[in-house]
């Protein structure tokens, strides 16, 4: 089978390619040798073969024109011939902010990883907690220091690892305490990640992070809460990753740049930094679940993909 793929091909696609060579298959550029396209988010090119739409996030910001952000995505949604969500939580909003699918075939299907070259693990001394995201208001960053704060008083060498730019209503809040790592590349994340204690992703609504597929495959453990959508469910399927309740889940927009949308109630606060002492006193790690795993998910995407031929 040829996989004809336009444009850039993201990182949680590319990392598929080496499953499906193995497997005889072959990605393309080339319009006229393709027996599928995938298509990832919208369809931006125009084939006479069948097209399998790859969806993460989509917009709900009642502080945007999200019904018109979310239009070429939606009309692709109507007209794909297959559809892989990121996660349960991309398919439950996509399927309410987008046009109908009219297909039945369709799946969910999270992110996969090798986790050969991630889980590298360094003994060291101290404590060493890790957070990563594109910085944007909704990451929470303000409340991660809040809990961070709240931590230290427990542990009071432990230090905050933050890595990634700051974009849209975020900026470094200074701190002894915090070590700003800014954009990196992938070696320079693993080396932060190989001497990582624990990952905290507070996102809500996220559709299937990354960073925290990475941290999993690092063997660090995630803390998340009930209300982070793909992150949630991926704490879900791996041992050790710990998720604390108590935040409300909902799939209406809101103005997710404001605070009232981004606070944590205190009770998750403690949650929070309880699951944080269990995990510094018992020093776990955690193992990459098989679903997370890169075989498992590029045999996934096959399955869909034969399907529509």
């Amino acid at each position: 089978m040829n996989i004809f793929i336009y444009g850039g091909i993201r990182e949680a696609v590319k990392r598929l390619i080496p499953v499906w060579e193995s497997l005889g298959h072959r990605v393309t550029s080339n319009i006229l040798k393709g027996d599928v396209q995938l298509a990832i988010i919208k369809i931006k090119a125009k084939t006479n073969f069948p097209t399998v739409l790859r969806l993460d996030g989509i917009y709900y910001d009642k502080g945007d024109d999200y019904m018109k952000r979310n239009a070429s995505i939606s009309k692709a949604h109507s007209k794909a011939n297959a559809v892989i969500y990121q996660s349960f939580t991309s398919q439950r909003m996509c399927e309410k902010y987008l046009s109908k699918r009219q297909t039945n075939i369709y799946s969910v299907i999270h992110n996969g990883i090798d986790s050969s070259s991630w889980n590298n693990f360094k003994k060291h001394s101290g404590v060493n907690i890790v957070c990563c995201a594109k910085w944007r208001r909704p990451k929470r960053l303000p409340e991660i220091i809040t809990v961070f704060d709240k931590f230290l008083k427990e542990v009071p060498d432990a230090k905050l690892h933050i890595i990634g730019q700051f974009l849209k209503g975020a900026k470094e809040i200074k701190h002894d305490n915090v070590i700003y790592h800014g954009k990196v590349n992938y070696e320079k994340m693993k080396r932060i990640y190989s001497i990582a204690d624990m990952h905290i992703h507070l996102c809500k609504k996220d559709s299937c992070p990354s960073t925290v597929l990475e941290s999993i495959a690092s063997g660090v453990p995630v803390i998340t809460t009930n209300a982070c959508g793909g992150a949630t469910e991926m704490c879900l399927l791996t041992d050790g990753c710990i998720i604390v309740s108590g935040e409300k889940e909902s799939l209406e927009p809101d103005y997710i740049y404001r605070d009232e949308y981004n606070k944590i109630p205190s009770k998750v606060i403690d949650g929070i930094v309880s699951a944080m002492l269990k995990i510094v006193n018992s020093k776990s790690r955690v193992i990459i679940p098989t679903k997370l795993g890169v075989e498992y998910v590029g045999k996934k995407y096959l399955e869909i993909m034969e399907r529509v031929i």
